[in-house]
């Protein structure tokens, strides 16, 4: 360029020009020589990368210039976004990540279902004939419930477990990291007793120490040999089970009217629940006209198992999710209002850029740069508050939350959080930028930094937004206040002055004993035992009153 000016002032001069006239006019003749460096760095070399460094110091370095406006705009994105990456930590962990089995889609859950359509569970005889008679289903196993007291290593304790056909870990397709799993010749009445423990009991009563393989534990008052250690990822039917032992003679396997089981089924490869539905109708049909005693106006319905996990969950998150979205809209509608009023300050400095040859596009680019910085910092400091607030709500987590133990910050969630920072940085940003872009160069310079542009329309327009959104967003949380009130009331009686403890299973002599003792204390009114507490989940079984006809 300083070539071609040279030959250009020395044209000048041929033409009769004094020196620094003919310079003068070269430059003139020339054009304006910022505008061409940056169009030739265009052209030969990483033009644009080399346009979004600068523009990346230049924001930052007028952002640390403007700690205030800096330190607001952060917190607000930090709070919006924080709070959607949380509820999204839940959400994912819910109702999106697959079930940690090799292909969940095949996996269905049958309940039995009375006349009413409430779903219960099923009976070990029913489960054994529509194993017996699919076609559909390439396996299906059961599982109960158990309790147990367990003494071993360690000091005693009641903890949960499961009783199971030997076929429901290759039916979930696990296997156990340690030992075998259960097999048929454990299932039979008069084989040794054996058991399965979950990984975190191994931990916890063995340390993990491989030779518990073959050692025995009291469970109840029977003998054990542990034969397997399950995975750390799993559990079932509940995230509570730490032990699996075969049905093997347990009296309720015969029992048709004892609907006290889980019962899961794995689909053949190309099989659809359509299919295993229409079938499971014809075989429920069969039971009915050969057992009318006890399954006279029962179906059996099929699930797909995350389905029937979470699924009484989902309408709740996704209402959480849209509550925290409107949080968002809300604060980049505060940003928005921040970004227009900063522009009044900013206008002599954008006409000057634009004196300087400065295009529209590239003033656009420059405070849109400058919204996404603003953005990934707040969505950064965001992931940090979710973090934080994940690991303080852990308590407040609903008892009967499916997967509660795998929520948590992973990169899933880290790449929603990138997402949702460049598309609020975007939405927050694209009107200030546009607004700004289109200054009247020779007005702004002409009056100075004072009588800018107004935020006019724009600007109502954004607090009309902010303040329908804040009105949806209060009377969401009034009615998710009100729900909570009422999932925490308890109906039915009066839970004031009332203790419970769980206590290990007693002869009754010994828990009536117990119970005398208890209501001889000061201050005691009552005192009496159950299987389980007030409003908590338990088996069912059927009630029918003699010599009445059976309800259908």
């Amino acid at each position: 360029m300083q070539a071609h000016l040279k030959m250009q002032a020395e044209e000048n001069r041929a033409a009769g020009m004094e020196a620094e006239e003919a310079r003068y006019a070269a430059r003139r003749q020339f054009g304006n020589m910022t505008l061409l460096q940056e169009l030739s760095r265009d052209t030969w070399g990483w033009g644009s990368l080399e346009r979004l460094a600068q523009d990346l110091k230049y924001v930052l370095r007028v952002l640390t210039k403007n700690p205030g406006f800096t330190t607001v705009t952060l917190l607000t994105l930090a709070l919006g976004i924080g709070a959607n990456t949380a509820i999204f930590s839940v959400l994912h962990a819910v109702l999106l990540a697959p079930l940690p089995y090799p292909e969940p889609d095949r996996l269905a859950v049958l309940f039995g279902a009375s006349r009413f359509g409430n779903r219960i569970m099923m009976s070990a005889p029913d489960a054994s004939d529509l194993r017996a008679q699919t076609t559909v289903f390439e396996d299906i196993a059961v599982a109960g419930y158990s309790v147990s007291d367990l003494a071993g290593p360690g000091e005693p304790e009641r903890i949960a477990g499961s009783r199971i056909t030997p076929n429901l870990f290759p039916v979930l397709g696990i296997q156990p990291i340690a030992g075998r799993g259960l097999q048929s010749a454990d299932d039979q009445p008069a084989a040794p007793p054996v058991v399965v423990l979950s990984h975190a009991l191994w931990q916890r009563r063995f340390g993990g120490d491989p030779s518990a393989i073959g050692k025995a534990i009291t469970l109840g008052k029977q003998s054990r040999t542990i034969v397997g250690v399950m995975p750390p990822s799993f559990y079932f039917p509940s995230e509570k089970t730490e032990y699996w032992f075969p049905l093997g003679s347990d009296p309720l396997r015969t029992m048709r009217d004892a609907r006290m089981f889980h019962v899961l089924g794995r689909l053949k490869a190309g099989a659809t629940f359509e299919e295993a539905r229409a079938e499971v109708r014809t075989i429920a049909a069969r039971l009915e006209s050969a057992y009318p005693n006890s399954n006279k106006g029962w179906r059996v319905e099929v699930v797909p198992l995350v389905e029937s996990i979470v699924g009484d969950v989902r309408p709740a998150l996704l209402i959480m999710f849209g509550a925290v979205g409107l949080v968002l809209l809300v604060a980049c509608a505060n940003v928005a209002n921040l970004m227009l009023v900063r522009g009044v300050q900013r206008q002599r400095e954008i006409a000057v850029r634009a004196a300087l040859g400065a295009g529209r596009r590239r003033i656009m680019r420059l405070l849109l740069v400058e919204c996404l910085v603003l953005a990934l910092l707040g969505g950064a400091f965001g992931v940090v508050f979710a973090a934080w607030g994940l690991d303080a709500l852990l308590p407040l987590y609903p008892p009967g939350l499916p997967r509660a133990a795998e929520i948590r910050v992973n990169t899933p969630v880290l790449a929603f959080t990138l997402l949702l920072s460049l598309g609020t940085g975007l939405l927050f940003g694209l009107m200030p930028a546009v607004r700004a872009s289109r200054t009247d160069l020779r007005s702004a310079l002409k009056s100075g930094v004072q009588s800018g542009f107004r935020t006019g329309r724009s600007g109502g327009l954004l607090v009309v937004v902010q303040a329908a959104l804040a009105m949806v967003l209060l009377t969401c949380a009034g009615l998710l206040v009100k729900s909570f009130l009422l999932r925490t009331r308890v109906s039915g009686f009066d839970p004031s002055n009332l203790l419970v403890v769980d206590a290990p299973e007693l002869p009754p002599a010994a828990l009536n004993a117990l119970l005398e003792r208890l209501r001889s204390l000061p201050g005691v009114i009552a005192a009496g035992a159950g299987t389980s507490f007030p409003h908590a989940p338990v088996m069912s079984t059927e009630i029918r009153i003699e010599n009445r006809p059976k309800s259908t």
